[in-house]
């Protein structure tokens, strides 16, 4: 899959606790996709697509440091 591309069916997003970042989670497509935010403008601009089977939701501990993956 691009990387930008949200793929089939878009479940979940959820946003780092720092702002800068935004994942989706893309059941369809079995991925998590990840894009950088603007902080003055609010622009998503794409970063990475992962591997994720199911991914059906997502969530990111108050630290930052982790992602988790539900299906």
């Amino acid at each position: 899959m691009p990387v930008g591309s949200v793929g089939a069916s878009p479940g979940a997003i959820s946003v780092h606790p720092d702002g800068q970042i935004l994942y989706s989670a893309n059941g369809g497509a079995n991925t998590v996709t990840s894009f950088f935010v603007n902080q003055t403008t609010g622009v998503l601009t794409s970063a990475s697509s992962n591997p994720a089977t199911g991914a059906g939701g997502i969530v990111i501990d108050s630290a930052g440091a982790f992602l988790y993956a539900l299906n």
